[in-house]
């Protein structure tokens, strides 16, 4: 089957069909064009808060302003600024650090409060865990059959003997900031000290916490309790 074309020519059906399908094509292409320009068109103006449209567009993401530099939506201030608990101890160097490091990250005010009053959170919660512990320790102490009930009173006397002895200013601090002072097994190591000081206790030298060290002669009585006076004269 053939037919005429514009030009008085004739075609065959399949090549009118070809035509045909070409034509279409060139519409969709066409129509997908205008489609796309829309889109560019409606994305050149943001709206603003009242609803009107903003001609220059949207600022650009890490553009500068006023009150800092723009992360998206977010503004990164020159300072950030923290309230914190009345009596909270801040370290002034690690969140001087920190801060650095979260303006660098582009973290706004809000996020940066939300990182702080979290590690405020945990420390909490830490400080509490420690001082349940350090009140467990004691109890243990309490209850303790070689520690605690009926000896306990004797036991707090030789241990605070013991340490006044061997003991100084340093360490009592650790004791102090860690509480390790209350825990069983300290309260343990430092009774069998004394007991062993008592043991030591011959010739005339004085026991744990009855009179402060032992003299060199002293120390030499208990070690050669057989020699007489001559010798640790000499």
């Amino acid at each position: 089957m053939t037919e005429t074309n514009a030009e008085g020519g004739t075609a065959t059906a399949e090549e009118t069909a070809a035509a045909e399908a070409a034509a279409a094509e060139a519409k969709t292409k066409e129509a997908e064009g205008n489609g796309e320009a829309g889109k560019k068109a409606a994305g050149s103006t943001t709206l603003t808060a009242d609803g009107g449209g903003d001609e220059d567009g949207a600022k650009k993401e890490g553009e500068e302003s006023s009150s800092g530099e723009q992360t998206g939506s977010e503004t990164v201030p020159d300072e950030y600024k923290f309230d914190f608990p009345d009596g909270q101890e801040i370290d002034q160097e690690v969140l001087t650090a920190a801060s650095k490091m979260m303006k660098e990250a582009g973290l706004s005010q809000a996020q940066a409060t939300a990182i702080v009053n979290y590690d405020l959170e945990r420390a909490a919660e830490a400080q509490a865990k420690w001082a349940a512990d350090v009140e467990s320790w004691k109890q243990q102490v309490r209850v303790d059959p070689e520690l605690g009930g009926r000896l306990h009173d004797a036991t707090t006397r030789q241990v605070q003997a013991a340490f006044k002895r061997y003991g100084d200013d340093e360490l009592a601090a650790l004791m102090e900031a860690t509480g390790l002072g209350e825990h069983p097994a300290v309260i343990r190591c430092f009774k069998k000290v004394y007991a062993g000081s008592a043991e030591d206790t011959s010739a005339g030298s004085k026991p744990v916490g009855a009179g402060g060290k032992k003299t060199e002669e002293e120390r030499l009585r208990a070690m050669y309790p057989t020699m007489g006076d001559e010798f640790f004269k000499g």
